[in-house]
């Protein structure tokens, strides 16, 4: 058996945006939320350290932590805000010193884009409620127990449209090819939300509404579906600690 890790993960949050003030207070940050979505796992302690980047906040010594993890944002990557052209010099560091890193929505686009993909504003509009992924890596699948599809929330109008010369082609559907993707063993992008409650997805979607238009009907029917957040949680969580799905049943609680 293998043991727990016994000193905790130190990952570092690189928060890109806000919870909209009138939910924060149910619902918490967006850093937290994607704390909550690693302890979910119950393989590994995590030692969050979380830097609002859209505020100017980096880490210094990026060797002093186990990983990284790049939250959603209403921003677009190829908008010309500072802060994220910042961000995606630092994404190319930590890519360099294969630091392990997870993007999830914005933070999926933001690996592509600092590592040679496209990110654009998607032409049919938006991705939204809970949708089915398809596993493009049967490998990988097979490993993280996964089956042949995933569902999960999103909320999404931009896309990776080409993705960066090394990478595998995780996840896709017929709305959002490049839905994932896996660089090495030390870059990890998804574009839908693991973290995310359907609850909290619901609420977003009422504040959005007039902006997605006709697909919202259909976004608020598919709340119903159940999700593989707390699976897709374990998978992350096994990224961190550099082992697949499967191997988490051996380690000792």
């Amino acid at each position: 058996m293998l043991s727990r890790e016994k000193t905790p993960l130190r990952i570092g949050i690189l928060q890109t945006d806000e919870v909209e003030s009138v939910l924060q207070a149910r619902f918490g940050n967006l850093a937290s939320m994607m704390e909550s979505m690693l302890c979910r796992a119950q393989v590994a302690r995590f030692d969050i350290h979380v830097f609002k980047v859209h505020e100017g906040e980096e880490p210094i010594d990026i060797r002093a932590y186990d990983g990284f993890l790049l939250t959603g944002s209403r921003k677009g990557v190829y908008d010309d805000d500072p802060w994220i052209g910042r961000l995606l010099t630092l994404i190319r560091r930590l890519h360099a010193a294969k630091i392990k890193t997870i993007g999830i929505c914005f933070g999926h686009q933001a690996i592509a884009a600092a590592l040679g993909g496209r990110v654009q504003k998607f032409a049919k509009g938006w991705g939204v409620g809970v949708q089915h992924y398809r596993l493009v890596d049967s490998s990988l699948a097979r490993r993280n127990g996964l089956g042949d599809s995933v569902a999960l929330p999103c909320c999404h109008q931009d896309q990776v449209i080409k993705l960066p010369p090394a990478a595998n082609h995780i996840l896709t559907n017929d709305f959002c090819e490049n839905a994932g993707f896996a660089i090495g063993e030390h870059m990890l992008a998804v574009q839908p939300h693991p973290e995310f409650s359907v609850t909290y997805l619901e609420c977003i979607l009422r504040m959005i509404e007039s902006r997605i238009g006709a697909p919202f009907a259909a976004a608020i029917e598919s709340l119903k579906r159940p999700t593989d957040n707390d699976l897709i949680a374990k998978l992350i969580a096994a990224f961190y600690l550099g082992l697949d799905v499967a191997a988490l049943a051996d380690i000792e609680t």
